[in-house]
């Protein structure tokens, strides 16, 4: 029996190869075909066409999706798309290193251990109710998200935080509670994610695709100032969403929180000295209009001083052990936007859509690359998305007289809207630990998708129009 189905499995293993490899060779060859008696140009055809495959190859992960990122610029340049200055030009811009950085600093506060301190600090000192815990792990994702840009490695320590308090509250898997704490460390992640440019690895692009596109700069500051006051109503409203669909319970359970903490023993040399690293890090980026030193290489310095003997915060061994590999899937990426807006496919996608927004109001507009957003993840990740329709938004705004960060900002938000877990890697991790059934995803997230609108509508537009930004 048991080679009947292992002969089975093979089989249908098989089968789904051959089929990922149908689709992703024959699909882009169809679009090729089909484009042949269109009035466009040889290159807007094969950058369709090379565009096509990508996102297909990195939706169904026939090949890793580091390797489409490294090949897809040289396709661009093989096929005379476009020419290596342009298809190669992410890594002349300043995204890829500030990913570099990132990894390396939010590896130290993983390997001190200051990480865990911070969150478990966060949730004892707000309390040991059931809310107070939620809004506990949700301060702990803002206080974290600046400076640990990997999202996944995030994910990673708050879902055992989640875990944690779970097993310590006897709240079994697939139970309401045990829900709505996993999905509270969720939001904990990917909401404040979006609030600072050096929150996730997806952000970056867009705004260096916008910034590109338009010539409208953004430093950290600016990014922070417009999009935290926004992030916190918003976590706030999600947080009170869940608390609304979920059982959250009552009582005091700030003793088992606490014994966690303790369970950390004092801080460290190590962790003190990350501590004042970390403090002059955020200085540094917050008063980056004063200085104007880019995030990257403020992230790139820090990150050396990681090495320098007398803080010896990480040792060469420690790079080892850092995945470098995101660097060339995000500069593949944002390839994309930079031979879209080169060779015009940029301009010719915003002028398919400006019929759909021509003559409409500010908020039409808004809510409109909102909605895109979210139908968009039902097909491609936040980090393809971002960087494919980044430029495209951005020209489209230009054309009816809009600040072209406030179309790129919504749909931000949009692509943040997953419903299922398959959509994006931080659900997808929180669903394999068993501790969320499929209907508790569908009954929080799909009412999550009419919360973000809301807070678009009510909260970030009025705030974004006191800043003057339209």
């Amino acid at each position: 029996m048991s080679q009947i189905g292992t002969k089975s499995e093979s089989k249908y293993t098989l089968w789904t190869t051959v089929l990922k490899l149908a689709i992703v060779a024959g699909i882009p060859i169809l679009v090729y075909i089909s484009l042949a008696d269109s009035e466009l140009g040889m290159p807007l055809r094969r950058f369709i066409s090379l565009t096509v495959w990508a996102v297909l190859a990195w939706i169904t992960e026939i090949i890793p999706g580091t390797m489409i990122g490294i090949s897809l610029p040289a396709l661009y340049v093989i096929f005379g798309v476009s020419s290596p200055a342009v298809a190669f030009s992410p890594w002349y811009g300043t995204v890829p290193w500030l990913t570099t950085g990132g990894l390396i600093v939010g590896h130290m506060l993983l390997e001190t251990g200051l990480a865990n301190r911070i969150a478990y600090s966060t949730i004892y000192m707000i309390g040991g109710s059931f809310r107070q815990i939620m809004a506990g792990l949700m301060v702990a994702g803002f206080i974290l998200a600046p400076l640990v840009p990997s999202t996944i490695s995030k994910m990673s320590i708050f879902c055992v935080f989640a875990i944690g308090i779970c097993q310590g509250l006897n709240f079994r898997p697939g139970t309401p509670e045990a829900a709505a704490i996993m999905l509270t460390a969720f939001f904990s992640v990917s909401i404040p994610a979006m609030c600072f440019l050096t929150g996730s690895g997806h952000i970056p692009p867009a705004v260096y695709i916008m910034q590109q596109t338009s010539g409208i700069e953004v430093t950290w500051s600016q990014y922070a100032m417009h999009n935290v006051p926004v992030g916190i109503v918003y976590a706030l409203a999600t947080l009170i969403l869940v608390g609304a669909l979920f059982k959250t319970g009552h009582g005091d359970h700030r003793e088992i929180i606490g014994r966690c903490y303790q369970a950390l023993g004092p801080m460290t040399r190590k962790e003190q000295c990350a501590s004042i690293l970390l403090v002059i890090i955020l200085g540094l980026l917050a008063t980056d209009t004063l200085h104007h030193l880019s995030p990257s290489w403020i992230m790139l310095l820090a990150a050396a001083a990681l090495f320098v003997p007398g803080i010896n915060l990480l040792q060469q061994d420690d790079l080892r052990k850092i995945d470098f590999l995101i660097v060339f899937f995000v500069s593949g990426a944002m390839s994309i936007g930079a031979v879209a807006a080169d060779i015009g496919a940029a301009q010719m996608l915003a002028d398919q859509l400006m019929p759909l927004i021509n003559g409409s109001t500010v908020k039409y507009t808004l809510v409109a690359a909102y909605m895109f957003g979210w139908l968009l993840l039902f097909f491609v990740t936040p980090m393809t998305g971002l960087s494919t329709f980044a430029g495209p938004l951005s020209t489209l705004a230009m054309n009816v007289g809009l600040d072209p960060r406030l179309t790129v900002y919504s749909f931000i938000y949009g692509m943040d809207q997953a419903v299922f877990p398959y959509q994006y890697a931080l659900l997808l991790l929180v669903f394999k630990t068993g501790y969320v059934t499929r209907q508790y995803l569908l009954r929080l997230l799909l009412p999550k998708v009419l919360v973000g609108g809301c807070v678009l509508l009510l909260v970030a537009l009025p705030y974004w129009a006191l800043l003057g930004l339209w």
